[in-house]
């Protein structure tokens, strides 16, 4: 990350917790809507960067899914400690 972005995101985080400790209300939300603006400038940096480890042609999502294998249907092995039971809520 650019360092003058970087020195611009630490600026707005300290001024939302300098007006977070005033309890400023209407300082807070102009605070956090200008630390959302420096946030957006810190992804398009990063994004246009690229040579992201893994970004090599791969679309977003592309890859595996969380706790998955890319290409996999959702059906892990069967490692035998698998039960099936139907559960009932009665009061």
């Amino acid at each position: 990350m650019p360092a003058d972005i970087k020195s611009k995101v630490e600026a707005k985080i300290t001024a939302l917790k300098d007006v977070t400790a005033a309890d400023d209300v209407e300082g807070m939300k102009k605070a956090m809507e200008e630390l959302q603006t420096e946030l957006m400038a810190v992804g398009q940096a990063v994004y246009s960067q690229g040579g992201a480890p893994g970004a090599e042609g791969a679309a977003p999502g592309a890859g595996a899914a969380p706790g998955g294998e890319a290409g996999s249907s959702g059906k892990g092995k069967d490692d035998g400690n698998v039960v099936d039971a139907e559960f009932t809520d009665s009061k």
